[in-house]
């Protein structure tokens, strides 16, 4: 086996088990001898690419007593040792008996339990290959030795062992002796060349049988070829036969078993990379892998805490936490006393700073303010308190300040501290108490819009029993906080504790009154439970009262009337049924604050307030008038549209335009223009034979059928008068010199058309047209305002009339101009669609003699 296997063993060994670095231990002095081979070969073959060898510890020689020309280690010397410790793991390059007297001080030194690591190479002689070479026949050093090489692992030539020969060669040299009584070195037994010729006839057999059908088209290049990089599996051992025609087989890593025999513990791949572990587990003194080259506490332990500051810190942690925990107590109990005190100062008010409306006729002249003085037995007096609006009630000491019995002072406050924390969305804002000399007043907040009966009553907003349900919500969350917190219960729960602020949510006042009132008049307050339920019973027969006076308005018959409700198909109370449970006689049977909660869930009620209502109704009407305005829209732009079409029938898009944008409409002269004029020369016979409904119906038709075709072209359609169709183009938008060309082969259209109306009365006669086309400059403008025209001026209007006064039916008259501008546009086209025919010189009035023509289409159809 190649000795680079051994490096690459070594290699994936490292990487396997994560170690960086190793020691590399020799012989000093040894330049031609065991330890020289293999350190060349390790840096030759050694991947460098992960294991990085650290220190070359060369141990001391001295020349053996009995062969002076040998060296032995001086394993005495110190400082070999004191390199080997700094890692964990090293490759020990020695002689098979310097190996073993190695190892043995290593044992000595404590350096074989475990935490560390020797690594050797079982080759050229090493005495790996005999189970006994750890045993010397001296048995101290023996058992010594046994301990020691347990921390040894020996990198195995794998290549000689081959399933059953070394049975079969004991067999042979037992036959040997038996019948020739002749004993052998196994060594001189030449049974391994035997078994390798053996697989190589195999190698040979197996590939043939693969490659039999592919034979006669294959070199024996291509055989050889096919036969290498692969892994055959033969009885004798399994090998992979690389590029290079080596058998390579599992390499083991064996180790000393306490019974003194080798064992396999890792077998490596070489051409896979990957370990396997033959046995259930490794096993490295009673761990389950191999240690780090370097220790997470280091080498000396100088990254980890020692043992006696270990033990310090055992005894001083527990130590340090108690006390830690005693003074974590301390400060918590003083900051929590200052912030008492703090608190407690705080909800002493000064009474210099309260402003009371001692008579009605001292509020501000609003209803709520007269409804509140009304009522200020129960709810106290109004007032200010600094700048907030607030109601003060006056409730009367049992005695005189100075004569209350000890610590009494003190539970109001506390009662006072306990009301402040009681903080809820639904709960009035509770402001501290005014200790007097008989009195103790307590200031809570006073909302805007006064209590809630009163509220429905006079806003018609309320007419709408969803709202008023809307604010039972925030009742029953407010009564439901109250019965769940310390407080426990309202005891003066009625219409008159439930305000209404400027959003429009209720809050609850008073809450804590009730106990504060029985501490000030010397009645103990009551914490039973029994006692507790029957105030939080009484409670919920005020609320009963509070919903039994919403539903009582005229809102109660949007209310069905119902003792219960299917809503989503569960069976709920309804409002009316709730209000009638509420009100029932025996507290028993009344729901509890819980109950009421879940009733207002069950409901779809919870969650929902007046603003969010209103806001949502405000949302659905802008939503109807948002849909109300885009379909006004529509309706508008149709009529714009349709107001569009009709005055494009009147005037140009561009003249509309500047309609549009109040811009100034100048009459404007254009350079070159081409008029059409067409009408019937049997028009007025139509006239005298038909009826004026049948004469209308035929120009309607006609001039319908014209406008079709004038959609198609790059005209403008100025007028008609009877049966008389004017036409332009190059204006009011330029075109340049096509004009002419664009009435030419509009004027054969039109002709076609009206060859296709026919005359009512007249048995299916189709009348035919006389056109006359002309070109020039031409004025045009916006005459008129009431019904405003846009109008053509010039002698070119003149001249187009009279080419169509002066031309035949069913035929096209047109001047020389615009024959010119026609044909000088027409040879860019090819093929030509129209041509003209002299008609030779006539007299045209105010023209005198001129030539004009006739215009013929070249196609058949026109």
């Amino acid at each position: 086996m190649p000795f680079q296997f051994f490096s690459y063993t070594l290699g994936y060994l490292a990487r396997q088990f994560s170690w960086r670095e190793l020691n590399v231990v020799y012989l000093e002095n040894d330049n031609k001898g065991f330890s020289f081979a293999h350190r060349t070969r390790l840096l030759e073959f050694l991947p460098y690419d992960y294991l990085q060898t650290g220190d070359f510890i060369a141990v001391p020689t001295v020349s053996s007593d009995s062969a002076p020309d040998v060296l032995v280690a001086n394993l005495t010397d110190q400082r070999a040792w004191d390199l080997v410790v700094q890692k964990r793991v090293s490759l020990l390059l020695l002689p098979p008996d310097q190996l073993r007297l190695f190892m043995i001080e290593a044992y000595y030194r404590n350096l074989t339990y475990g935490e560390f690591v020797f690594i050797a190479y079982g080759t050229e002689g090493i005495p790996s290959r005999d189970n006994i070479f750890w045993n010397s026949d001296n048995e101290e050093t023996d058992q010594v030795a046994l301990k020691a090489f347990r921390a040894l692992l020996i990198i195995k030539d794998g290549s000689e062992l081959w399933a059953g020969a070394p049975n079969l060669s004991r067999t042979i040299l037992a036959e040997y002796s038996k019948r020739y009584n002749w004993t052998m070195n196994i060594k001189d037994l030449a049974i391994v060349n035997t078994i390798r010729t053996i697989e190589w006839v195999e190698v040979f057999v197996e590939t043939f049988l693969r490659l039999e059908s592919r034979l006669p088209n294959l070199t024996v290049q291509q055989f050889v070829k096919d036969a290498l990089n692969r892994t055959y599996d033969l009885p004798s051992r399994k090998f992979y036969l690389n590029e290079i025609e080596i058998m390579i087989v599992p390499v083991p890593i064996l180790r000393l078993s306490p019974s003194g025999e080798f064992e396999t513990i890792l077998t490596f791949s070489v051409p896979t990379h990957t370990f396997q572990f033959p046995l259930a587990s490794l096993d490295w003194f009673g761990n389950d892998t191999l240690p780090r080259d370097f220790p997470v506490c280091g080498i000396n332990g100088e990254k980890c805490l020692s043992q006696e500051i270990k033990e310090l810190l055992r005894i001083l942690v527990p130590v340090m936490c108690f006390v830690l925990t005693i003074a974590v107590a301390i400060v918590i109990f003083v900051i929590r006393r200052r912030t008492l005190n703090e608190d407690l100062a705080y909800l002493l008010l000064q009474k210099d700073q309260l402003s009371l409306n001692e008579d009605p006729s001292h509020s501000h002249g609003s209803d709520v303010d007269a409804f509140l003085s009304q009522h200020n037995g129960l709810m106290g007096l109004t007032g200010k308190y600094g700048e907030r609006n607030v109601f003060a009630k006056t409730l009367q000491l049992e005695r005189t300040r100075n004569r209350l019995p000890q610590g009494k002072e003190s539970a109001l406050l506390q009662e006072a501290l306990l009301m402040s924390r009681t903080r809820h969305a639904n709960l009035v804002n509770f402001y501290g108490i005014i200790l007097g000399t008989t009195t103790c007043q307590v200031i809570y907040e006073r909302p805007v819009n006064g209590n809630i009966l009163a509220l429905t009553s006079r806003s018609s907003v309320f007419a709408d029993v969803e709202l008023r349900l809307a604010l039972v919500v925030n009742i029953v969350a407010g009564l439901h906080f109250i019965h769940k917190s310390q407080l426990s219960y309202h005891g003066n729960f009625c219409s008159e504790v439930c305000l209404v602020n400027d959003r429009f949510t209720v809050l609850i006042a008073q809450a804590g009154v009730r106990q504060l009132e029985d501490l000030c008049a010397g009645t103990s307050v009551h914490s039973n439970k029994d006692f507790r339920s029957d105030y939080q019973a009484a409670d919920v027969l005020g609320f009963g009262k509070v919903l039994a006076g919403l539903l009582a308005s005229d809102a109660s018959a949007a209310v069905r009337p119902d003792r219960v409700e299917k809503l989503n198909n569960v069976t709920i109370s309804s409002p009316h049924h709730m209000r009638d449970r509420c009100l029932n006689l025996d507290p028993q049977w009344r729901p509890t604050s819980h109950d009421l909660s879940m009733w207002t869930k069950d409901r779809k009620l919870f969650g929902r307030n007046i603003v969010d209502l209103l806001l949502d109704r405000l949302q659905t009407f802008a939503n109807e008038l948002e849909a109300d305005v885009n379909a006004k829209t529509a309706d508008l732009l149709e009529e714009r549209r349709k107001l569009d079409e009709l005055l494009l029938e009147m005037l140009p898009s561009l003249i509309i335009t500047k309609l549009r944008n109040n811009e100034p409409i100048d009459a404007e002269l254009f350079d070159s223009a081409t008029v059409l004029f067409s009408d019937i020369p049997v028009f007025p016979r139509i006239v005298e034979q038909c009826g004026p409904l049948d004469v209308l119906q035929f120009l309607a038709q006609m001039h319908s059928a014209f406008d079709k075709v004038v959609r198609s072209f790059d005209v403008y359609k100025v007028e008609t008068i009877n049966d008389s169709y004017v036409v332009v183009s190059g204006l009011p938008v330029r075109n340049g010199e096509g004009h002419a060309a664009e009435i030419c082969r509009l004027a054969l259209k039109l002709r076609l058309s009206g060859n296709g109306v026919q005359v009512p009365g007249w048995g299916g006669c189709s009348p035919a047209l006389r056109l006359g086309l002309n070109s020039g400059p031409v004025a045009a403008g916006v005459v008129g305002s009431r019904m405003p025209r846009y109008c053509l001026f010039g002698d070119t209007m003149n001249t187009a009339s009279r080419m169509e006064s002066h031309g035949q039916a069913n035929k096209i008259h047109v001047s020389p101009s615009s024959r010119h501008l026609a044909e000088l546009h027409g040879q860019s086209q090819s093929p030509k669609d129209f041509e003209f025919i002299s008609r030779g010189r006539i007299a045209i009035k105010g023209k005198g003699l001129i030539e004009t023509f006739w215009l013929q289409s070249t196609t058949a159809h026109v």
